[in-house]
């Protein structure tokens, strides 16, 4: 499945005013617990990988970037199936028998990094889905906007236009976000 989305980082004022604004149909809490390579390489490869929790249900989910950002708008490919685990480690074998491709690279595992955690609301307005995210990881907070279309990208536009939100104000990814924090950690000496 291809994604196509625009994502705007938002302080806790917006996130609440948003929360009053739109009437969400959904509230969902997930988990996503990522996989890396000991070098990074499937960062590197434009992929992320990790294992998403939702209740009860655990999915193996990676996420190939297909192009850089244009006007802000991220294209992924996506590929997903239900596991009954979350394994420590996950064999790179499996992720390119999933992607259908080989990295290309030294790595033969990639590890359990992390867990960051999502209280997620979602509703659906113009043919797009809308979730509001609250996001918490290594003892950091953020708040984000994802706006997922199809086809008409100019209804996301009006969307994001209703919020007067800035749709220039698009941050790097939820997984670069907590790699980047991660890091941070770990030369704090945590």
């Amino acid at each position: 499945m291809i994604e196509k989305e625009y994502k705007i980082l938002l302080s806790s004022f917006q996130f609440e005013q948003i929360k009053q604004i739109l009437e969400f149909s959904e509230f969902r809490e997930q988990n996503n617990y990522y996989y890396e390579t000991e070098l990074f390489e499937l960062v590197s490869k434009g992929l992320t990988t990790r294992i998403r929790t939702i209740g009860d249900e655990y999915f193996f989910q990676i996420k190939n970037k297909l192009k850089n950002k244009t006007h802000g708008v991220t294209t992924k490919e996506e590929f997903e199936e239900s596991v009954k685990e979350i394994p420590k480690v996950i064999e790179i074998e499996k992720i390119e028998n999933i992607i259908g491709f080989k990295l290309n690279i030294d790595s033969k595992y990639a590890y359990n990094i992390g867990v960051l955690n999502t209280k997620r609301y979602i509703c659906y307005m113009n043919d797009c889905e809308i979730a509001l995210d609250k996001n918490e990881y290594f003892g950091n907070t953020d708040f984000e906007l994802e706006i997922e279309f199809h086809e008409n990208e100019n209804q996301a536009l009006d969307i994001i236009d209703n919020l007067n939100l800035d749709k220039s104000n698009n941050p790097v990814g939820k997984y670069k976000r907590f790699l980047l924090e991660k890091m941070k950690h770990q030369k704090e000496g945590y």
